[in-house]
């Protein structure tokens, strides 16, 4: 695949996330967190490239992870029930990576592209 953009830069990051934003038109969740996982993986120093769609051949495999969820206040029944499913914390450090990962074993395969559900200051960057 033909890599057209690498984020390198925390302004690079930050400029991602607001057009990513802006685009989501409201939806795709909150900004401050795409932008913590994007700082957090440029920390790391791994890369975050960006490819042509054009450039993905017919036989890649592609996947659409995301998460799910609701924003609504979360009451006492409801973080009961977190609790009795082990739900309080984040157990890896990167969920959808993670989750492709597991994908990958199972099936036997290996993803070569990941496309966001929808455009957002969180969906995309995740």
């Amino acid at each position: 695949m033909r890599e057209t953009l690498t984020l390198s830069s925390d302004k690079e990051v930050r400029d991602f996330v607001r057009g990513c934003t802006f685009y989501g038109t409201g939806g795709g969740g909150s900004p401050h967190y795409g932008y913590d996982i994007l700082s957090r993986v440029l920390k790391e120093k791994k890369r975050i490239p960006v490819f042509d769609p054009k450039s993905i051949a017919d036989d890649d495999w592609t996947v659409c992870a995301y998460g799910m969820g609701s924003i609504a206040p979360r009451t006492p029944e409801i973080l009961e029930e977190m609790r009795r499913l082990s739900l309080t914390r984040v157990k890896v450090a990167y969920k959808l990576a993670e989750a492709v990962k597991e994908l990958e074993k199972f099936s036997k395969v290996k993803v070569k592209v990941i496309v966001p559900l929808e455009i957002g200051g969180a969906n995309t960057p995740d």
